[in-house]
């Protein structure tokens, strides 16, 4: 290809080209070229750009200082190619000053001795764009040229995938095979000028750790090495060996930034460990540094299980790419219509028919998957397994209500909440198929504001439709230079119409997949757009989305109300709106709550829902306000959801186009009309539904305490950063008190703290198989290796009575000693047994040590048996993932639940089971029971009654527990005494009203007729007549519920955590 004729370059794109009006006009390429003396070769560069098959380039040619050449430029007359002087910095600088000059939404990079193959750019651009991919990269020849312009070689210098971690120590992909989005620099920035050679790598490794490199199996380009004899002649591949000092500079300036990169410190820790086990020719320079400031292991089996998790990723984001083709497909979509038009109102979920549809799926999709003899396998396999549960039932017949360890409501649940498993990241969306349509009348601060906020925070794919509705000169004018300068469509009314028929006058000029109506007194933030878009998808029957706000009525944050009207929630002086809205995005679940109502200001419409039911309703809310009320219900009839973005925060200035009286004058105009049109019950209903529905009732209440929590975490990080934890964590089984001890080791990593657990080695498999998802390090080791491996850190904590003398002999040590006491341990054991007094025996163990505890309960208890003082550091939940949620069952019945525990004697599961089961005999089928805790086999063995149907669920993973909270109104908890009380508190958390015991730390969040009961559980009556008057009193069983909603956010981990520093190190 480096000297083909032009001719046969035409030739060979025929083979290669393939058109595509969609890419060619929507995606703008920019290439840099940077050069200095570059005569002889740049013509032919500049060449191969010509005739790229995709044409929607541009070239800009930066000169750095060199040889003019003008000249040639002018030979090609084409407006595409720019052409820059600049004074000679560098390669770096000549980058830099061709990116500010740049504009296309890509940029790729060219040298000008280099050559790229016709259909470089579109096989790049059409891979990023049907990828969804931010950085992409393909393969090139390395072409060796002697001095007389014979190729003398041809090769490969690599040719794979490259993971981040690889681009640590060495450089794999070259410079101008790169195609990434601009948007990429905001996060990386722009080429390092103090750099002298090794610029592309540094640039590389920064978007990889930005963006996963995306790999094209496609030679599109050719690298060219000019050789004299045997020695390299390229400028600037060759300062390596002619100027090593420079060299060296440079590669000390990239492994010194690599502490910088686009990564948090354990995905970073991870990386430069498997980086260490490839080769590299620059592990002579530094790399020792690079150990020591992350004190990384070069643990062989670590590093093989990171590279196995690397590829288990890479297999998942190709099977992504596979499911979005088949999701694009004519008979998905056809399939997915049927499915949701006709299936899913045919055969509800809940019903026996749908069980034996689904049944029936099951059994077409095994014998089209491994064929008839693996369906008949599969159908005698359950025919005995039913055989032998009906045998079991009739020689047991009473035993047939409790056979329900996994029975129809865990897996109506499990499918219920099938997609409760949302990634943390935000989905990035890159089809340009968004209308943002603003209708605006003067207010032109606001306008400004919201303009510049969307250009700002948006991905590039959408259209902005900008409706001048009447305005004033000024904001006239500024809108038509406004829309000079950007891609905008604007209309203009000369006399103002009014909100309603401006919206339409958008919406009929859209033609979006999603429409945006957005009000121009509005501020967005990062994200915003992808993140409606990815609730938008959730769910195919999504057809308006909403996002909170400080004023949007039902959507606003942390208040609905103030005085009598819509409180406008005013930011803290501290919190910037864009600030609230990284916080809202942070602690989110994205659980999309399903409304009635939602407010217009900002409103994401699908175009399928716009084509069913039209357009706002001129003739009755023509005048402004109610027209997206009445929208909604028509919505809703038409079988549409209305969700809400519960991860996107717009700051709402409030109208200002009318006073506050007219404002309220039109509102109450606009009500009568809707009643008119829809009646009282439905628009009551739906009033009634906004008001008390419960996923948004718990996003309030934790959008109450974000500010708080983001303080807590600032100030541990100015106390405390840098300080280093060991917390001495020797179980194996997951257990209450080790999820309260990792939920808060998380806060203090945010707080700038080095924590670490340790844990027995002949735990460890055991312990990574209760734990998979643990953020956080684990050192394995044993009882005497325990005082070493503390050395290394600030302080260290015993979290059980046998791993506080595991640390004794650290008494005379300058490390900090603390005791993290969950209970009164020797309670535990039988009176006067070698585990009771080594367990009493710890608290005087160690004279210095500091001890903290959860409530004062326990702080009273270990005081009045040990005279030993205790810091309390409070209760604490993780209110992010138990909180309220949509419901599987919206019946009327109640919902009881306890933990039955027989290995636990202080829960009194026998007694708890006989409470239950009185309350079943009395309100029969108002109540449902469910049960939880422990095996099938334990819970038969308590004896109880036969013939009460109560739901027990067995022993359940950790991720299914909000969901079972979340389906309870009632949660029991008849124990003789409670430390703390963690499942009730997760359970106040997920709004349901408790019954604890009263002798315990449940004092401490339960307040006794508020939000729960405190009760005396030695005595039965009292246990029964609490259950009962929650029964009977629904509007007090729904105020406690709605009260443990709001009570329990004092309670985040962050506060127990910063109590605990304070305690340790002050």
């Amino acid at each position: 290809w480096h000297d083909l004729p032009s001719e046969k370059w035409l030739v060979c794109s025929i083979f290669v080209y393939k058109h595509d009006e969609k890419i060619k006009e929507k995606n703008e390429i920019d290439i840099i070229m940077p050069t200095f003396n570059g005569r002889g070769s740049i013509r032919r560069a500049i060449e191969s750009v010509i005739y790229q098959t995709y044409q929607n380039w541009n070239l800009i040619v930066v000169n750095d200082g060199g040889e003019d050449i003008k000249d040639i430029i002018d030979e090609f007359s084409d407006s595409r190619i720019k052409y820059i002087c600049s004074d000679h910095k560098g390669k770096s600088h000549s980058l830099n000053v061709g990116i500010n000059r740049s504009s296309g939404e890509f940029i790729g990079y060219l040298d000008d001795d280099d050559i790229l193959y016709p259909m470089h750019l579109e096989v790049l651009i059409n891979a990023a764009i049907d990828q969804g991919c931010d950085f992409i990269y393909d393969d090139w020849y390395e072409v060796c040229i002697d001095e007389f312009g014979r190729e003398i070689n041809r090769y490969f210098e690599f040719r794979n995938d490259v993971s981040p971690s690889m681009l640590i120590l060495k450089n794999y992909i070259n410079h101008k095979c790169i195609l990434h989005r601009r948007c990429l620099l905001n996060k990386v920035g722009l080429y390092d000028e103090d750099l002298y050679i090794l610029i592309d790598w540094d640039m590389i490794r920064r978007l990889s750790f930005a963006s996963q490199p995306c790999h094209i199996w496609s030679v599109t380009s050719e690298r060219i090495q000019y050789y004299t004899g045997d020695v390299i002649e390229n400028r600037i591949s060759s300062l390596r060996t002619k100027d090593p000092d420079k060299f060296k500079k440079s590669l000390e300036i990239i492994i010194k930034k690599t502490c910088e990169l686009h990564a948090d410190e354990m995905e970073l820790n991870e990386s430069i460990s498997e980086a260490m086990l490839s080769f590299s020719y620059y592990h002579q320079f530094r790399i020792d540094q690079i150990l020591h400031e992350h004190e990384i292991s070069q643990n062989k089996e670590k590093s093989e299980l990171i590279s196995q998790l690397h590829l288990a990723r890479y297999r998942a984001h190709v099977l992504d790419i596979e499911i979005a083709e088949i999701k694009r497909s004519i008979s998905w979509i056809i399939t997915n219509r049927f499915n949701n038009s006709v299936i899913e109102r045919a055969l509800p979920h809940e019903s026996k028919r749908r069980r034996w549809y689904d049944l029936g799926l099951k059994a077409m999709r095994i014998l089209a998957n491994d064929g008839f003899s693996t369906l008949l396998q599969e159908y005698r396999s359950r025919n005995a397994y039913y055989c032998s549960i009906a045998h079991k039932e009739s020689e047991n017949p009473e035993n047939t209500f409790h056979e329900t360890v996994m029975d129809d409501f865990l897996i109506q649940l499990h499918s219920f909440h099938r997609n409760w498993g949302i990634a943390l990241e935000v989905k990035r969306h890159y089809e340009k198929n968004v209308n943002i349509v603003i209708c605006i009348h003067n207010a032109l601060d606001d306008v400004k504001s919201c303009l510049m906020s969307v250009i700002k925070y948006s991905p590039h794919i959408y259209t902005l439709i900008l409706v001048d509705d009447g305005s004033d000169e000024a904001t006239k004018s500024f809108l038509q230079d406004f829309a000079l300068h950007h891609d905008v469509f604007l209309l203009r009314n000369d006399v103002a119409r009014g909100y309603t028929f401006a919206a339409n006058q958008g919406l009929r000029n859209s033609t979006g997949k999603y429409v945006i109506l957005l009000n121009s007194d509005t501020i967005v933030s990062a994200d915003w757009l992808d993140r409606m878009l990815e609730c938008a998808e959730s769910d195919e029957r999504i057809g308006i989305v909403g996002p909170l706000s400080n004023t949007a009525s039902w959507q606003s944050v942390p208040k609905i109300e103030s005085c009598g009207d819509w409180a406008s929630n005013d930011l803290p002086e501290n919190i910037s709106i864009h600030m609230m809205a990284d916080l809202i995005g942070k602690y989110s679940c994205r659980c999309y709550p399903k409304i009635p109502f939602l407010n217009g200001f900002c409103l994401l419409i699908k175009r399928e829902l716009i084509n069913q039911i039209g357009y706002f309703d001129e003739d009755n809310f023509g005048a402004g306000y109610g027209e997206e009320n009445d929208y909604c219900i028509r919505a809703r009839k038409a079988q549409w959801h209305l969700a809400v973005s519960d991860d996107v925060y717009i700051y709402h200035e409030q109208s200002r186009s009318y006073s506050d009286d007219r404002r309220k004058k039109l509102c109450d105009r606009a009500g009568k009309i809707l009643i008119d049109k829809h009646g009282i019950q439905e628009v009551s209903k739906g009033v009634s539904e906004c008001k008390g529905n419960r996923a948004m009732a718990g996003i309030r209440a934790r959008a109450e305490v974000l500010w708080h929590r983001h303080g807590l975490l600032e100030e541990g990080k100015k106390l405390f950063k840098g300080k280093s934890l060991l917390i001495i964590l020797p179980i194996m089984e997951p257990t209450g008190g080790a999820y309260v001890i990792i939920q808060e080791a998380y806060a203090l990593i945010e707080m700038g703290v080095r924590v670490s657990l340790f844990n027995l080695t002949e735990h460890g498999v055991k312990f990574q198989q209760s734990f998979p998802d643990l953020r956080i390090p684990v050192i394995y080791g044993s009882i005497n290796e325990v005082p070493l491996i503390a050395a290394d850190f600030d302080a260290v904590i015993a979290t059980i009575n046998n791993s506080v003398y595991w640390i004794a002999s650290l008494n005379s040590s300058d490390i900090t000693l603390a005791y993290y006491i969950q209970d009164f341990e020797p309670d535990f054991y039988p009176k006067g047994s070698r585990e009771y007094n080594l367990a009493w025996e710890s608290y005087m163990k160690i004279p210095r040590i500091k001890n903290v505890t959860k409530t004062s309960w326990n702080k009273n208890k270990v005081m009045s048996n040990m005279g030993i003082d205790c810091q309390i550091i409070g209760p604490s939940v993780d209110i992010d993932l138990f909180r309220p949620r949509e419901r599987l069952h919206k019946s009327n019945d109640i919902f009881i639940g306890a933990m039955i525990r027989p290995s636990t004697p202080r829960r009194n599961p026998r007694f708890t089971l006989e409470i239950l089961e009185e309350i079943k005999k009395l309100y029969g089928d108002k109540i449902n029971i469910i049960t939880f805790g422990c095996s099938n086999d334990d819970f038969l063995s308590l004896n109880p009654c036969r013939d009460i149907p109560i739901n027990h669920m067995g022993v359940l993973k950790r991720e299914w527990m909000p969901h079972l909270f979340n389906e309870r109104d009632i949660f029991v908890d008849f124990s003789t005494y409670q430390a703390m009380g963690l499942t009730a508190l997760e359970a106040m958390a997920c709004g349901s009203a408790v019954i604890v015991p009263r002798n315990g730390g449940c004092q401490d969040f339960v307040k006794d007729g508020i939000n729960g009961f405190l009760i005396d559980t030695t005595d039965r009556r009292s246990c029964t007549d609490a259950l009962e008057k929650l029964i009977n009193d629904e509007k007090l069983r729904k105020k406690m519920c709605s009260q443990s909603i709001i009570d329990v956010c004092r309670f985040p981990a962050e506060l127990a955590a910063l109590n605990m520093l304070k305690a340790i190190f002050i």
